[in-house]
């Protein structure tokens, strides 16, 4: 979540039921937000454990193949428990959340596609942030300008995927695992994802059903990255107005932190990349208009603010975001730009241009998001952002340092939350005094298959694989039940 918060503190094992206030104590917005996050998380659970985490009601989500057009029906679907709805019937290139990242290119996997006997259609959904910034209408105009609260929204897209992509994706993360090393349970996810793939190999001239894809979905999550944080320790200040020189965090005032994956893959060769900001990506700003200027290599940006402050506000060698709506759906990795010239008056950036910087649709929600990092002699930016190096300390800035563990495969937009405190450092899970390495904070994506297209008996069309029919059962717990109609 890119917002201005103080802190997140919701942990689903601490087994909160409510966040109860008292009598004249201060009121923190993240007691509010994890009282919303007790009750999201309850409901979500029980959902799950009464139907199960994949299901369709009244035939949501149905899939229909037309002259080579994708067709997706109105409804809901349910995945691990989070709700998706789909308010009209749409195709596959113009749902709510399109572009998805194979558009256009995968839109012609019909045509060309004649390696391929099956393609799946999976649903691919997550909770993505929204501010002023993507819909205006959040900020209330009687108040002069400031916003007030963000939004999470549900964001869905029905995704293709063809056999040779499944085994390319099983790949990275094979080598991700491998490169983990002492952790059995590791060792035996890797194993079964070589089970996996030796299987899809031969499976080109074989049917797959909707229980063997599930699982391979699954399997996509079982390297995430895993990073942990820390502080150096400082000597003991009994000035509380002054900051000791080696104190664990140096910062004067409290942060949170966010880290976050820039450009996605391994992070051997010009692989993974990150970006952080201490404001948690929070410091952004509305484009109005974009001017290229290929000769003089810059970009002229006109922004309606500039912000407030240093801490909201831009200046000269900042490295920032230039990205819309459809760079966000997409999940594209544009190279970030650095700040060459601000221009206060009539509130006009000039950035460096860099190949491959982006088009910017002025229609979809363009925004400026500023990023904190800037570069170290000992460790050159790819793109703008900071090269993702396991096993070794990397420092942010203030005390605070970083570590990637072995074995990640990133994603763009995975991303970490770090609280620092003036008083006591940085807030962060510890065991036996280490840290502790933690999966991603976000943004976790949930998956699950909705229609398998397979090619017809004479080689000369496609036809839609119809999904057998499971018989409503008494729910347990631990019982896991594929998706079907209820």
């Amino acid at each position: 979540m890119r917002g201005d918060y103080d802190r997140v503190t919701f942990d689903p094992t601490d087994c909160f039921a409510n966040v109860l206030l008292q009598q004249g104590r201060l009121l923190l917005a993240a007691d509010f937000n994890e009282q919303s996050a007790i009750y999201q998380h309850f409901l979500r659970t029980l959902i799950v454990d009464i139907y199960g985490s994949r299901w369709r009601p009244h035939g949501g989500f149905v899939l229909n193949l037309t002259n080579g057009t994708v067709n997706i029906t109105q409804g809901r679907y349910y995945v691990d428990g989070i709700q998706c709805e789909n308010p009209d019937d749409c195709t596959f290139g113009h749902q709510p959340f399109a572009p998805t990242p194979e558009t256009p290119a995968m839109l012609e996997t019909f045509k060309e596609a004649s390696n391929n006997t099956q393609i799946f259609f999976y649903l691919d959904c997550w909770e993505r942030h929204v501010t002023w910034l993507n819909y205006p209408r959040l900020r209330d105009t009687a108040l002069g300008g400031p916003d007030t609260a963000t939004r999470l929204q549900i964001a869905w897209q029905v995704r293709p995927l063809t056999v040779g992509l499944i085994v390319e994706q099983l790949e990275n993360v094979l080598k991700a695992l491998n490169n983990r090393t002492g952790e059995s349970g590791d060792q035996l996810v890797a194993t079964k994802i070589a089970d996996s793939k030796t299987i899809l190999d031969a499976a080109h001239s074989k049917n797959l059903d909707f229980d063997q894809v599930n699982l391979l979905l699954e399997l996509f999550a079982m390297a995430p990255p895993r990073l942990s944080a820390e502080t150096r320790r400082g000597a003991d200040q009994p000035d509380p107005c002054a900051i000791a020189p080696d104190a664990r965090y140096r910062g004067r005032e409290n942060q949170l932190y966010r880290v976050e994956i820039h450009r996605p893959g391994l992070p051997q060769d010009e692989g993974a990349t990150f970006k952080w900001s201490r404001e948690s990506g929070s410091v952004a700003f509305k484009v109005l208009d974009v001017t290229f200027d290929l000769k003089n290599k810059s970009v002229c940006v006109h922004l309606e603010s500039l912000g407030h402050d240093r801490r909201t506000g831009l200046c000269e060698g900042d490295w920032v975001e230039l990205s819309d709506t459809d760079a966000e759906l997409q999940q594209w990795a544009w190279p970030l730009q650095q700040i060459k010239k601000i221009d206060r008056q009539r509130r006009l950036v000039t950035l460096e241009y860099l190949k491959g910087s982006p088009e910017i649709n002025l229609e979809r929600q363009p925004i400026l998001r500023r990023w904190d990092h800037c570069e170290h002699p000992d460790n050159p930016l790819s793109d703008g952002a900071i090269p993702v190096i396991e096993g070794e300390r990397i420092e942010l800035e203030r005390g605070i340092g970083i570590h990637f563990e072995k074995g990640g495969l990133y994603c763009t937009g995975h991303y970490w939350l770090i609280t620092a405190r003036v008083t006591d450092g940085i807030e962060w899970p510890m065991k036996g005094g280490q840290p502790v390495a933690c999966e991603p904070h976000g943004v976790h994506h949930h998956r699950a298959v909705v229609a398998i297209i397979e090619r017809s008996s004479n080689n000369k069309g496609w036809t839609e694989k119809a999904e057998k029919t499971v018989q409503k059962k008494k729910p347990s717990r631990l019982q896991h039940y594929p998706a079907r109609d209820v």
